[in-house]
């Protein structure tokens, strides 16, 4: 079992890391301080450690390589949505395994994580297969039949963007998500805004698979 540990103030950002990355061979634990990320490092392994930058204490690589002392086999993947990363000190370059900014998709998250743990960039589509289609499975027998076309935008993790609106039909629903059939290729994790029609703004893809060449199916969570 692979564990991975993800230290963000963003709930948002939380939720959406530890969905696209569990799985029968992960587990995920988050938590939003500093201190808390230390006890887990104090109290347990961990083999990737995500972590934003905003959460440490000024100098950051002062931190980043006591972390390192810490916890010397994890792998740190450093967060930020105000650096670019080329703005980093030299120390704490050779404190992380890598530098990722913000915003970014579940898939680029998946793609460095499997490459840190030696799963492979595609683990998660492979592993999350069977899980999806037992948990789409279980919402479609809670939510209520609807047949009514919805437009959404898909957003970049943590912030929201200009994207062209999409159209999707939404084919169940419940008071804490829906049901929805879209060709847009749509993953989980991804954020949607949605433009009108339903009394809530925004939900996270739980999960997704291919219906056929031009359609998708997702199970939507609302936020």
């Amino acid at each position: 079992m692979k564990r991975i540990l993800v230290l963000d103030r963003n709930p948002f950002i939380r939720y959406l890391i530890a969905r696209a990355l569990q799985s029968a061979a992960t587990a995920v634990v988050t938590v939003s301080q500093i201190e808390k990320s230390v006890a887990e490092l104090k109290a347990h392994h961990y083999d990737l450690f995500f972590v934003d930058m905003q959460t440490l204490d000024n100098p950051a690589f002062e931190m980043l390589g006591l972390l390192k002392e810490l916890s010397p086999h994890t792998g740190i993947m450093l967060m930020s949505e105000t650096c670019s990363g080329d703005e980093l000190p030299a120390g704490c370059h050779e404190a992380i395994y890598c530098f990722i900014p913000k915003p970014f998709f579940p898939s680029d998250i998946r793609k460095l994580a499997g490459k840190s743990l030696g799963l492979g960039e595609h683990f998660w589509k492979q592993s999350q297969t069977s899980a999806d289609r037992t948990y789409a499975e279980r919402r479609r027998q809670e939510r209520t039949p609807v047949t009514e076309t919805i437009e959404y935008t898909v957003d970049a993790a943590g912030r929201v963007t200009k994207q062209p609106k999409l159209r999707g039909d939404v084919i169940n629903i419940s008071d804490t998500g829906l049901g929805l059939l879209t060709e847009y290729p749509i993953t989980s994790g991804t954020l949607l805004t949605f433009c009108e029609g339903l009394d809530y703004n925004e939900g996270i893809v739980a999960w997704s698979r291919k219906v056929d060449n031009n359609t998708f199916s997702a199970g939507v969570v609302f936020v």
